[in-house]
């Protein structure tokens, strides 16, 4: 349904940033049929995020690091004046999304002299889980002068 329905609108002229789709499933067929009739814009689908208030999200970290990827990514195309469009299930875009400026990137270039804990700090603040032992990503590790990300 959504397919015919997204195949008349964008035949029409469809000049929004946001689809909100049912579900996932739902939200990969939009994408199929916007990147097969509007090659030219970029579609980011973001997964579908099923947390709700005052839930713990270490166990929705791979959902939450995807959703501000493709945020990020909406970001930079809009900054780079090109054109997208977020194709997202309902509940991705139920909570308050950060706004551009809390999502900017930093580089940590090797070799370089840094204050440990000054780095310590903007990892955590960046959402890195502080641990002893790196495992999977977002989360980084601190022993001496030994960091690994």
């Amino acid at each position: 349904m959504i397919q015919s329905s997204l195949y008349k609108a964008l035949n029409k002229g469809f000049d929004y940033q946001i689809l909100a789709c049912k579900d996932f499933k739902e939200s990969k067929l939009a994408k199929e049929v916007i990147s097969y009739l509007k090659p030219n814009i970029k579609a980011i689908l973001f997964p579908e995020f099923r947390a709700k208030k005052n839930d713990d999200l270490r166990s929705f970290f791979e959902e939450f690091l995807q959703l501000l990827g493709g945020l990020r990514e909406f970001y930079q195309a809009l900054e780079n004046k090109q054109e997208v469009i977020i194709i997202a299930p309902i509940s991705a875009l139920l909570h308050p999304l950060p706004k551009k400026e809390l999502l900017e990137s930093f580089k940590i270039t090797l070799l370089e002299k840094y204050n440990l804990k000054d780095l310590k700090d903007k990892l955590f603040y960046y959402g890195y889980e502080i641990l002893d032992l790196v495992e999977v990503e977002g989360e980084a590790s601190f022993r001496g002068d030994i960091v690994d990300i």
